[in-house]
């Protein structure tokens, strides 16, 4: 949290640059500082979001099903997710099709035929 709001209050600074009468130097050192924040920032979101929300439904006729799934080792939160949506077979971006097709043949098939 102690990033988040360091980000916040060095980009108000670097936005008021002009009235607080800042020198160069000074907006530089702020829009850095400001920079810095952002980063530690970015780098904690992604070390606490680690986890994605997946739709399951391995039959087609029942109502989907979610499970979570821990998606760590990636850059950003949304990369992880994708890693970890994709890595399913019913989201595999040409097999979900396949999947799917013989999933909707076998509604309303007696088992075994």
């Amino acid at each position: 949290m102690d990033s988040a709001r360091s980000y916040l209050s060095w980009d108000d600074i670097v936005s008021r640059a002009d009235g607080l009468n800042l020198s160069p130097q000074q907006a530089k050192q702020a829009i850095d500082r400001r920079d810095d924040a952002s980063q530690a920032t970015d780098l904690r979101i992604g070390q606490t979001y680690v986890h994605a929300i997946v739709p399951e439904q391995p039959n087609p006729g029942q109502p989907i099903t979610w499970s979570v799934e821990k998606a760590d080792g990636q850059e950003t939160p949304e990369a992880g997710a994708r890693a970890v949506a994709w890595g399913t077979p019913l989201l595999a971006p040409n097999a979900s099709q396949i999947v799917h097709a013989r999933q909707c043949d076998d509604v309303g098939r007696e088992p075994g035929q």
